[in-house]
């Protein structure tokens, strides 16, 4: 199986000749193989596919005006036409850090440094090829900041994710403890007035979206995660459960979950927490009261685990996922079982910090 692989600089902080877009294989016996660098880019933090066409985007994660680059995805064994480039447009903010392609719209979250218009939810349109057609239009969020004067100092748009439903996304602000509703249009993404509150200080991160109308969201500020009925029109939603992100104990640093992602029968559910360094599994029940979590195990996955991956063809015993390990520069690949436990199946050191995963 091929991964791209978005990155970081190496982290003594020498930006090496090969920054960019990197090519990993996945074996079938879990052993990860490094296939070098697919395309040059600086500051390539975030990869994601179109959701039909062969292109790849990734993000330029800069300051004070980032930017995303559009690549043709050609020959994936040839390095000189795994990814042609094709264009790159204005994300509309600052440290544009995940996106999430629509098809017809490129939905950019740009953390900013929380100076007036650097921290938006921009949105690129894209041609019919999938190609950036022109910059972001840039959507700003208005709401109280948190309590954590260092990280909620202003809004800080951290992810964007599509509903199950194709007709609204939900944005994850880290600085004012919200998520937001977007209703899609043709004319593209548009604010319809509905956010839901989370925790004050807790820094929603990542959401994933059920059908039921709940939400499971990464909290990075308070390190737990939560089940939130959403809102609609006129009612505000309600928060049902919150848990501690993993249950291995702090250490003297912090404690950031990440990244989160459900597995493919919807059954279990894997956070990313930094500091402790392990990838958290929990169950995901459905009954007469809802969805609740219930923790499972924590498994050891590298230093820093930013975001990480489910591969497809998983089954109700066991899945396999890829960890984008940023502070010890590896990819993890784990093999989960049903109850939680984790196997390690491999680990490759990259000269680049991994930062994310996308299988193909």
């Amino acid at each position: 199986m091929r991964l791209w692989i978005g990155t970081y600089p190496s982290q003594d902080g020498v930006v090496p000749a090969a920054e960019g877009v990197w090519r990993v294989d996945l074996l079938d016996d879990g052993t990860l193989v490094d296939r070098g660098r697919a395309a040059p880019l600086a500051q390539a933090s975030f990869v994601a596919l179109h959701p039909t066409l062969p292109v790849l985007y990734a993000t330029q994660e800069l300051e004070p005006q980032g930017a995303v680059a559009a690549f043709a995805i050609g020959d994936p064994d040839d390095s000189a036409t795994a990814l042609r480039p094709l264009a790159t447009a204005s994300a509309g903010g600052g440290f544009p850090c995940h996106l999430e392609p629509l098809g017809a719209e490129l939905l950019v979250s740009c953390y900013g440094s929380g100076a007036p218009g650097s921290a938006v939810l921009g949105s690129v349109p894209l041609a019919t090829d999938g190609t950036p057609a022109a910059a972001a239009r840039v959507h700003a969020h208005d709401g109280a900041t948190g309590p954590h004067a260092d990280r909620q100092d202003a809004s800080h748009v951290h992810s964007a994710t599509l509903a199950p439903d194709g007709a609204h996304a939900w944005a994850a602000d880290l600085g004012t403890d919200q998520l937001v509703r977007y209703r899609i249009t043709d004319g593209g993404i548009e604010q319809d007035g509905v956010t839901m509150a989370m925790p004050a200080g807790s820094g929603p991160r990542h959401l994933v979206l059920l059908p039921e109308g709940v939400a499971i969201v990464a909290c990075e500020l308070d390190s737990t995660v939560a089940v939130v009925r959403l809102p609609g029109e006129g009612d505000a939603g309600e928060v049902l459960q919150v848990l501690p992100a993993c249950a291995t104990p702090a250490g003297d640093g912090p404690s950031q979950p990440a990244h989160l992602t459900l597995d493919g029968t919807g059954t279990r559910l894997h956070v990313g927490v930094r500091g402790q360094d392990v990838l958290a599994t929990f169950a995901v029940a459905r009954g007469t009261d809802g969805v609740t979590l219930a923790h499972l195990a924590d498994t050891p996955c590298g230093q820093w685990p930013r975001h990480h991956a489910v591969l497809p063809g998983g089954t109700a015993s066991a899945d396999v996922v890829v960890v984008a390990a940023q502070g010890s520069h590896e990819l993890v690949a784990i093999e989960i079982g049903a109850d939680g436990s984790g196997r390690e199946l491999s680990r490759l050191t990259l000269p680049v910090r991994p930062s994310c995963v996308v299988p193909v």
